[in-house]
């Protein structure tokens, strides 16, 4: 489908609805999803009970993609945001020992590379590197190809480790957006993740939206 494309100005805040849902990000609907536009960029907002969090994205250029999660074009760059609860990571990793965060991030992305392996029928070609944020956490960095094509389009993965949940940002490589573009716009977003017990408001992502960055 072809996107609808937004020009961002001044403090306007929109809300794009994920779920469809009468009540916007309140109290009472703990599982709403969205992204609030700001000055700056878009503010992601994730509620989920035991894991509400935010990401403050920067760009100008937004860009949606209809009937997906919580994805978007910023500046031509994608994004998308998941997350997975490590039970579900590890009830097929077989573990038989507590996993420190590196093993779990592995774990991960062999848990989701197994699903692009059963769909091309062949086991791509993986690339990681783990790197230390300035919040002290370690992330994972990593790709994959399935051929050796130069010129092929291939999604980068950044994870880490929130409490019980692995938060993944997606984003891809293109003829447009190179590796090192695509690395440094998952990394910057990463550092501006903030956690909450209580899933955000309306009246607060609003607030958290017209602040000044």
């Amino acid at each position: 489908m072809e996107s609808v494309k937004y020009k961002m100005k001044f403090f306007a805040v929109t809300l794009v609805i994920i779920a469809a849902l009468s009540t916007v990000l309140s109290a009472q609907n703990e599982n709403i999803r969205g992204i609030v536009r700001t000055a700056s960029g878009v503010l992601v907002v994730w509620n989920e009970p035991g894991n509400n969090f935010t990401l403050d994205v920067k760009g100008s250029d937004f860009e949606s993609i209809p009937n997906t999660q919580v994805a978007f074009l910023l500046d031509g760059k994608f994004l998308q945001v998941v997350t997975a609860a490590t039970s579900d990571v590890l009830a097929e990793s077989q573990a038989q020992k507590k996993l420190d965060d590196n093993d779990l991030l592995i774990a991960h992305q062999t848990w989701e590379t197994k699903y692009v392996k059963n769909d091309a029928g062949s086991k791509p070609k993986i690339s990681s590197e783990f790197i230390k944020l300035s919040n002290g956490k370690t992330a994972l960095l990593w790709s994959y190809r399935m051929s050796e094509k130069t010129d092929e389009e291939r999604p980068v993965f950044l994870t880490v480790v929130k409490d019980d949940h692995i938060l993944e940002l997606n984003g891809k490589i293109t003829t447009k957006v190179t590796q090192t573009v695509t690395r440094n716009f998952l990394l910057e977003t990463i550092q501006t993740l903030k956690t909450s017990t209580n899933p955000l408001t309306q009246e607060e992502a609003q607030r958290r939206a017209r602040k000044p960055n």
